[in-house]
Order: structure tokens, then C-alpha cells, then sequence
């Protein structure tokens, strides 16, 4: 599950904690939450059903899903407009 941050201390709370709950509790593996004022991804996993922060990538990284295989990308590739 990808989310992209809307603009907005409510917006961003509603994406940090109450999304990443409910995508936990029905079992999303896999949760990254892009956050394009900052230029960074942040990446959860699920461990006994809660998504937890398993770390960030910035502009020029690479991030690679555990639960894709195969699929990795340069961050700065998906804050291309």
C-alpha cells in the first residue's frame, strides 16, 4: 500500500496513525507513506498485525519491497512530476 500525504497536520495525522491501523489490522504486509514536501518515503511492515517503521528513504535512494519481488526504484523517481 502506497499513500501519498495531503497537505495538512489533519491530513498527515489521519495518514501516520489512523490509516496505518486500519491497513494493519486487515494485513497489509507492506504500507510506505510518501511524504512530497520533504522528498522522503517512509516504510512500515507488519509484524503481529501492526504496521511497524522499519525506516526512510530520502531523494536519493533506492527502496526495495519485501513484498514485491523484484521491484525496487530510485526515490527520486516517484517525486518526478
Amino acid at each position: 500500500m502506497v499513500e501519498i500525504l495531503s497537505p495538512g497536520r489533519e491530513n498527515e495525522t489521519r495518514d501516520r496513525v489512523a490509516k496505518r491501523q486500519l491497513y494493519g489490522k486487515f494485513g497489509v504486509l507492506e504500507y510506505w507513506i510518501l511524504d512530497p514536501r520533504n522528498r522522503v518515503i517512509e516504510v512500515y511492515l507488519l509484524e503481529q498485525g501492526v504496521l511497524e517503521p522499519k525506516g526512510a528513504a530520502g531523494a536519493d535512494d533506492e527502496i526495495i519491497s519485501t513484498v514485491l519481488p523484484g521491484f525496487h526504484c530510485r526515490t527520486s523517481e516517484l517525486f518526478t512530476a
